[in-house]
């Protein structure tokens, strides 16, 4: 079941101050609140700064800092319609508010493309659903579920899509294909794109290969896609020699692009994980793959210690680093976060500061320095809540993750 979150909000004293004029160039203010939920925040939107009677810009859709449970429903300016950001001008200070759904533990989150589908196709060939997969994420679960045979594929023109529909010269081009998939009354769609190629000329491009694979074809979770070592070689109908293409393809795991900006996600974990490669001219596009591995994210540990046992620290001045690698990846991509960080700690001798940073490689580092006063026979407990927490390893519990050390 999902619950409706409304922002609660003094719309009346908003009316009031927001009815006030802009600044003497006639420029107005659109505040984004994003909200709370149990006094806490959802996270911020910056705000912008508006001409007289010109239009507000819609920002991306907000992803909630409290946790993939939480989905963003649209902007409100009233209590009733959503805000419309190409038809409404901005003539005065306003604040828009996020309404939210609370998903329920369990309930479908996403669904996405994955596996190796056929993305490319001549006139007189059927689509060929026999490399695609389909699978569904859930609020709270560690594991995707495959529902490739639920799923519904429908074509550009609206017709339903499958293996019994052959191209004709109609369809030559791009089509992206709109997949959907229900469940307990909830419906979630992604999408993919084929090309259909018209026919072949003398000179056209006739397929491309993976000469030479890269060099790193084994990741683990949030290490970055290196294309270093790729060479993708096109060649063509004809006397036409074959030419480099490899900084010009495309490459693709399911439906996702994938880049040296690419980070690897728990959804990506896997063997010889095909990789689309696909190359277009003109109306022509070949497609080749090659595979790689992904690895989950290694196990966080404690600097001096583990994450089970006990670290000792006597009353000597302190410098306790504890590193939670890439396998705590948090909701938040900047470091505001920290401001509510201070509470995952928890019997902090007298005498000791905290600081937490999170680096360039996605590792959250909780540094601990300073000179104890007193002795202490209590166990230092470092909690990091679980809505902070977007993704984990099978090692790591799904609740609350919990670290302990003491210091005598």
């Amino acid at each position: 079941m999902r619950k409706l979150l409304w922002i609660a909000a003094l719309f009346a004293a908003v009316a009031f101050f927001t009815g006030c004029g802009g600044d003497e160039d006639n420029t107005f203010t659109v505040t984004f609140d994003l909200g709370e939920h149990d006094s806490k925040s959802h996270g911020t939107i910056p705000s912008q700064k508006i001409k007289d009677g010109q239009f507000a810009a819609r920002p991306n859709d907000p992803v909630s800092q409290l946790g993939e449970k939480f989905e963003f429903i649209d902007w409100f300016d009233d209590e009733e319609d959503p805000f419309e950001f190409g038809l409404t001008s901005i003539s005065k200070n306003i604040t828009l508010y996020a309404s939210w759904n609370e998903l329920d533990d369990g309930a479908l989150l996403s669904i996405a493309v994955t596996g190796n589908p056929k993305l490319v196709y001549d006139i007189g060939d059927n689509f060929d659903d026999s490399g695609l997969v389909i699978t569904a994420a859930y609020v709270g679960a560690k594991e995707n579920v495959d529902v490739t045979s639920s799923a519904e594929l429908t074509f550009m023109d609206g017709t339903p899509l499958n293996n019994s529909r052959t191209f004709a010269a109609d369809d030559i081009g791009p089509h992206n294909i709109a997949v959907t998939y229900e469940e307990d009354g909830i419906t979630r769609t992604t999408s993919f794109v084929i090309t259909v190629n018209r026919a072949a000329e003398d000179g056209d491009l006739e397929s491309i290969h993976v000469e030479e694979f890269p060099t790193t074809l084994i990741y683990e979770v949030y290490e970055t896609f290196d294309p270093a070592g790729l060479y993708v070689e096109a060649r063509y109908i004809g006397d036409r020699p074959p030419e480099d293409v490899t900084i010009v393809a495309t490459l693709r795991i399911g439906n996702k692009i994938l880049s040296d900006t690419y980070q690897f996600v728990a959804a990506d974990i896997g063997n010889n994980i095909p990789v689309t490669v696909t190359y277009s001219e003109g109306d022509i596009t070949r497609e080749t793959s090659f595979s790689i591995t992904v690895n989950p994210a290694p196990k966080a540990s404690l600097a001096g210690g583990n994450v089970t046992g006990v670290t000792q620290i006597e009353l000597d001045p302190v410098v306790l680093t504890i590193t939670l690698p890439g396998a705590l990846h948090f909701v938040t991509g900047g470091n505001e976060i920290w401001d509510t960080a201070e509470g995952w700690i928890t019997n902090l001798p007298a005498g000791l500061e905290q600081t937490i940073t999170r680096n360039n490689n996605a590792e959250v580092e909780i540094e601990i320095t300073g000179t104890p006063t007193e002795e202490s026979d209590e166990l230092i407990l470092i909690i990091i809540p679980r809505e902070f927490i977007i993704d984990f390893n099978e090692d790591m519990p799904v609740t609350n993750t919990e670290y302990y050390f003491d210091i005598q």
